[in-house]
């Protein structure tokens, strides 16, 4: 087993001598009671390989990551049938053991619960202790007696001797780290069982007080009891009875074991109160040492008063499970100097000349801190005590100043230096040593003053320094002596000059409180900014989150180039590769540190007045920070570090405020509007600290910064299959070795799948072609009104020349014909009046023709066919004395025509006929109208004469237009005018149009494929 931190047995109460309460100071503290969600009557604690802390409570089952306190639920929701848990086995496996109080055991692997009870072979007793061996068996110790699980059965394990161990009540039970089996029975004795042995042997007899079995680093097995404390196995080592009982006399108390840097350490409690005994004795060597207690400070509150459980978990946290709930210890990365077992508080810090750290206080004196501890030094009168600031001159003198008074160190001790006149009022805020070895001090309530040749001179008799003491002083090597003062103002003195710096000049730090000189740069820190002086001018310095850096009043240098600021915000640690980042950028930069709080053992704020400075380093390399809780310091080259990388956990995801389980294929209903997951991080030595960033393929194209926020939220997400993935970081930056994921699929709803939405693409097309069926029918009704009116004109003219033109000219031709009848039949004139009123004739039958073409009925109220098989039939009766026959020949169903189109299609099929019927002298004239996928096909053909070569290559006869007018009407429309013919031949006029052109709606492609394959079969017939 994986622990540091067992139960064991101190017999002693401490009452003979006062117990230091300092060996807790190191140590971060944290409780965790019900107002925190943590259970009480923690009996029993584990850490599975998930990194998830379990308590094992008189309550259940809890689940712990550091931040959340979650009930274990078995398969199905339910609570553990016995729910007083008071042991618990983790296994590298993953499994968790439980053993309760009335005789079950329960094992909790790949997410399912296993109950082995009394009808499994085990008895009705509680267990006191689970164990694992070498070959896998799991073990449980009871009050009746000690028990091993083989397949489904859990068999009783005996004495060498054959002896039944049911009449012995165990109490302590654990396996070492040979795989060597340790049990404890009441008034019995200490019993082990070896490897591949089948049988417990006696090793120790029994004592007055039932021991515990502890467990250290290298795995060896200790015991505590009222003998005292000893290691089982190996040389003989431990802490007789009568050692403890130098610190008291008494029983029952009950200890952890645990080595630290090499130190062996006791944990336990003693009338309430816990116990911590670091002992040289324990460390292995078997050399009886020193028995340092310290105590728990009853003014410090923890969880519970009954300590009921000890672990120590992965990172090195030790976690006591109390009555009242829990409480977790870890080492702080700050170590707090005390004097006199109390904090050092409000003072100001310096390197004595011996190398050692001054502490002046307020109201204590002088302290120095080295490696005997933190000791009082004499320093001058009981009213000398008051020291506001320090400060170590280039030669090693270390001058103390005051409230009225200003010393300095030499070889009679601490010296007092005559200042200003004696009963005048002032503190002394700061001290600084120029380059010329001018002495400089500022004293509040009076003024700057320069000590040179034993006189003191008002601001070193310079004029143009500001009429207010500065705030801090510092010297710079090559650039002279600097003076911070309030409001962000800045002097600089070199070579007898004085330059100023404000607002003005881009300066936005405040109050000016420390300088630190960083190679040719100079950094100035006050109560509201930070800047840096490079190259003549002042550049802010931000935090990476863009905020200021405020309340800085101490700045040092670590050897290895690191800068350190004692910050508002807590302690503040610059790389050096960073300030090699800022000092290369320009203007406003932003600073990469790490911040040290709370959490890592710095306590309060640095002040930003008086007692000055407060940070220091020391010759050992110790850098030392003063704030208004105590003066703490750390080993930059040796900062303990958490490198136990967390482990993600996706712990729940809600669709639409559903929790669902999560699994393999997860299926999320469909429309899910809202997405709820929860993750976590098992890092439990800084769990606010832990920092996390998430993804969501699909829909975020980087990673989202969470910060400390568990939660991860989306709305709106489409149809389709997405995996989440989530990462973190632990308090000291390193990283989880893999992400957590989960998958999961959101189908579509019925109005997001393909169908709906081409669905949605034919409504559109529908209504689309709705619109357009629509606005053409508009258009077409807008065309026939225009035809109609065309028609109705032509039939007003066709009026007016028939009842005018044709019968004025009728009757000029019989006049003249009267008049050539008067004329003798071999008159010249007469022959040739004859010739005239045959042409006249002719004129008068063309204008009725045109006349008729006026008047002829519409043909938009009738088909095509019909149209052109009245003009034929016509043309046939007038023709009768010729015997002239017509035939027709269409289609059974042709389709609509365009109305512009049945205008110009009749009025080219009647001039077609017209000719044939006239001209030709024809004994048959045949009319055929048809359409195919493509095109409609108006022909006529006769049997007739024929057209002579001249007109069929000219396309018209001279002074005749039929021909030219049936050929713009086809080009006009659309179509194709062809024409065949051979003397005494006949001729075919064949006019073609596309269908889309002269149908109002072509026929579809199944209807044409239709047509074409009856067009086919009537071929083929």
């Amino acid at each position: 087993m994986c622990l540091a931190w067992l139960l064991a047995c101190v017999a002693c109460v401490v009452q003979a001598q006062p117990a230091d309460t300092a060996g807790f100071d190191d140590l971060g503290h944290t409780m965790y009671t019900p107002r925190q969600g943590a259970p009480g009557n923690v009996n029993a604690l584990a850490q599975t390989p998930d990194g998830f802390l379990w308590l094992g409570t008189s309550e259940g089952l809890f689940r712990f990551d550091g931040q959340r306190f979650l009930p274990y639920r078995a398969p199905g929701g339910q609570a553990l049938p016995d729910a007083d848990v008071m042991n618990l086995l983790a296994l590298p496996s993953g499994e968790l053991w439980a053993g309760t109080r009335f005789g079950n055991v329960y094992a909790i692997r790949d997410g399912q619960l296993k109950q082995y009870g009394p009808a499994s072979g085990l008895p009705a007793h509680s267990i006191f202790g689970l164990a694992t061996d070498p070959r896998g068996r799991i073990w449980a110790a009871t009050s009746f007696g000690v028990f091993y699980l083989d397949g489904e059965r859990w068999h009783e394990v005996k004495a060498a001797n054959g002896a039944t161990l049911q009449v012995l009540g165990f109490r302590a039970f654990l396996a070492d780290g040979e795989g060597r089996l340790w049990a404890v029975a009441s008034e019995a004795g200490v019993f082990s069982l070896e490897p591949g042995a089948n049988a417990f042997v006696k090793q120790r007899a029994a004592s007055e007080v039932s021991g515990n079995l502890l467990l250290d680093k290298t795995g060896a097995a200790w015991i505590a009891d009222d003998m005292g404390v000893a290691a089982l196995s190996g040389p003989p080592r431990g802490i007789a009875q009568r050692s403890l009982a130098r610190l008291g006399s008494g029983r029952q108390a009950t200890s952890v074991l645990r080595f630290l840097d090499g130190d062996s350490v006791l944990w336990g409690h003693s009338d309430g109160r816990l116990l911590r005994l670091p002992c040289a004795a324990c460390a292995g060597d078997g050399t009886p040492g020193p028995l340092a207690l310290k105590r728990w400070p009853r003014d410090r509150e923890l969880s519970g008063s009954q300590f009921l459980s000890f672990f120590e978990d992965r990172e090195g946290n030790l976690w006591i499970g109390t009555n009242g709930g829990l409480d977790r210890f870890r080492p702080h990365k700050f170590k707090r100097a005390l004097a006199d077992g109390m904090p050092l508080a409000d003072v100001a810090i310096a390197t004595g000349p011996d190398g050692r750290l001054m502490a002046g206080t307020h109201a204590s004196g002088l302290f120095s801190t080295g490696a005997a501890g933190t000791l009082r030094e004499p320093f001058g009168k009981a009213d000398d005590n008051f020291i506001t600031s320090l400060y170590r001159a280039r030669d090693g003198t270390l001058w103390v100043g005051g409230d009225g008074e200003l010393h300095r160190s030499g070889p009679r001790g601490y010296e007092r230096e005559p200042f200003l006149a004696a009963g005048e009022n002032y503190e002394v805020q700061a001290m600084a040593e120029d380059r010329d070895g001018g002495f400089w001090v500022s004293a509040a309530l009076s003024g700057l003053y320069r000590r040179k040749d034993g006189r003191w001179l008002r601001n070193g008799g310079l004029a143009g320094l500001p009429d207010q003491p500065p705030l801090s002083l510092a010297s710079d090597e090559g650039q002279g002596l600097w003076l911070g003062y309030p409001g962000s103002e800045v002097a600089q003195l070199q070579g007898g000059r004085v330059r100023r710096w404000g607002a003005a000049d881009g300066l936005a730090v405040g109050n000016v409180l420390a300088f630190l000189q960083d190679g040719p740069g100079t950094w100035v820190a006050g109560a509201t900014g930070l800047a840096l002086y490079q190259a003549g001018r002042f550049r802010m310095v931000t935090s990476a989150s863009g905020e200021p850096i405020a309340g800085v009043s101490g700045l040092v240098h670590s050897a290895d180039g690191e800068l350190w600021l004692n910050a508002a915000s807590g302690v503040m640690r610059v790389s050096a590769d960073a300030l090699r980042r800022v000092a290369a950028g320009g203007g406003s930069v932003a600073l990469e540190a790490e911040t040290f709080g709370a959490h890592a053992g710095v306590e309060g704020l640095p002040e930003n007045l008086r007692p000055m400075p407060t940070a220091a380093e020391t010759p050992d390399g110790r850098l030392w920070f003063a704030t208004t809780s105590g003066l703490f310091w750390i080993e930059p080259r040796h900062i303990p570090r958490n490198r136990v990388a967390p482990q993600v956990h996706v712990l729940a995801l809600a669709a639409d405020g559903q929790t669902q389980a999560l699994q393999a294929k997860l299926s999320l209903a469909a429309g899910t509007h809202t997405l709820q997951i929860d993750y976590t991080a098992t890092s439990l030595s800084v769990p606010e600290l832990v920092r996390f960033r998430y993804r969501l393929d699909g829909v975020d194209a980087d990673w989202q910064v969470a910060g400390a926020r568990r939660q991860a939220f989306y709305t709106n997400l489409q149809p389709g299959r997405y995996q989440f993935h989530v990462a973190a970081t632990n308090e000291d930056g390193v990283p989880a070795a893999t992400d957590a994921t989960v998958s999961f699929e959101i189908p579509p709803s019925f109005w997001q799948t393909g169908w709906f939405m081409a669905l949605c693409a034919l409504a559109v097309a529908l209504m689309a072609w709705s619109l357009y069926r629509l606005r053409l029918g508009t258009l077409t009704r807008r065309v026939r009104m225009r035809f109609e009116e065309r028609l109705r004109e032509r039939e007003r003219i066709a009026r007016e020349l028939h009842d005018t033109l044709l019968q004025g000219t009728q009757g000029l031709v019989l006049s003249f014909q009267l008049a050539a009848g008067k004329l003798p039949r071999t008159d010249p004139r007469r022959q040739e009046m004859e010739t005239i009123l045959d042409r006249a004739d002719l004129v008068v039958a063309e204008a009725r023709d045109r006349v008729h073409d006026l008047r002829n009925p519409d043909p938009s109220e009738q088909d095509l066919v019909c149209a052109l098989t009245a003009v034929g039939e016509d043309l046939a009766a007038a023709s009768a004395a010729s015997a002239v026959r017509f035939e027709v020949q269409a289609d059974e169903a042709l389709p609509a025509l365009r109305p512009e189109m049945l205008g110009e299609a009749f009025m080219a099929g009647r001039e077609a006929l017209t000719n044939a019927f006239r001209h030709a002298q024809a004994r048959t004239v045949q009319l055929e109208l048809r359409h195919d996928l493509r095109h409609l096909h108006l022909r006529v053909r006769d049997d007739g004469k024929g057209l002579d070569a001249d007109t069929l290559g000219r396309g018209s006869r001279p002074g005749h237009w039929g021909l030219v007018g049936m050929r713009e009407r086809a080009e006009k429309s659309g179509g194709r005018l062809h024409i065949r013919s051979e003397a005494g031949q006949g001729t075919e006029v064949w006019l073609c149009w596309p269908c889309k052109a002269a149908f109002e709606r072509p026929a579809g492609w199944w209807a044409r494929l239709r047509q074409r394959l009856n067009q086919r079969q009537v071929e083929r017939v």
